[in-house]
């Protein structure tokens, strides 16, 4: 069989977690917070707000009703995971890389996504209000029924990124940084007078 080109091939998560038996798991917070890993869980929902875990490993792991508001993730490494109505408003995942990431019905409004690493992840109706991706790296990552209003894409580099379906009115920062990205019609149009206004050209009637 050949192999899908790249250009044809699905564009957002592609892999679920690779959950261990047993059901859902109760996080512990003290042996979190002191090795800095989770594996292989299905997790009951948690209450994780405020948190300094940077540099946590989480790999398939698949949970309900996470909040993690206002933490401190910096530098994590977040592989094949799966959040539904997660809260993370505010959280820092600057410099993290995400891989194989699905968020459903999530809060992400003000999560800071600065010089973070997002391949083949998938945001569906999430609000990500004023989120942060100036300066971070998307390959492959779908934006479905998601709220922007005031994100920052400036010097974000794009590839394969699919927007079509969210809602881009107010984007913040520059919209040069959307260079890669893939919009419908009624978008481009939202998009069009501060794009020209980037670009220096002025829009006056004959």
């Amino acid at each position: 069989m050949t192999p899908a080109r790249r250009d044809e091939a699905p564009i957002g998560a592609t892999e679920a977690p690779d959950l261990a038996e047993g059901g859902t798991h109760i996080v512990d917070f003290e042996v979190l917070a002191k090795e800095r890993e989770l594996e292989g869980l299905a997790l009951a929902p948690a209450a994780l707000d405020d948190t300094d875990l940077r540099g946590i490993r989480v790999v398939d792991v698949s949970a309900e009703r996470l909040s993690a508001t206002g933490g401190d993730w910096r530098g994590a490494g977040l592989l094949r995971i799966e959040l539904h109505e997660a809260r993370l408003t505010g959280l820092d995942l600057g410099e993290a890389r995400l891989r194989e990431a699905r968020f459903r019905g999530c809060k992400l409004d003000y999560v800071n996504f600065r010089h973070a690493a997002i391949e083949y992840v998938s945001f569906e109706d999430c609000v990500l209000a004023h989120a942060d991706f100036q300066g971070a790296r998307l390959d492959s990552v779908r934006f479905d029924g998601c709220a922007l209003a005031a994100a920052d894409f400036t010097k974000a580099t794009l590839s394969r990124v699919d927007f079509r379906g969210s809602d881009l009115a107010g984007l913040g920062g520059s919209l040069l940084g959307l260079g890669g990205a893939v919009v419908d019609s009624p978008q481009l149009i939202d998009l069009a007078p501060q794009l020209a206004a980037e670009l220096g050209i002025r829009i006056e009637e004959a």
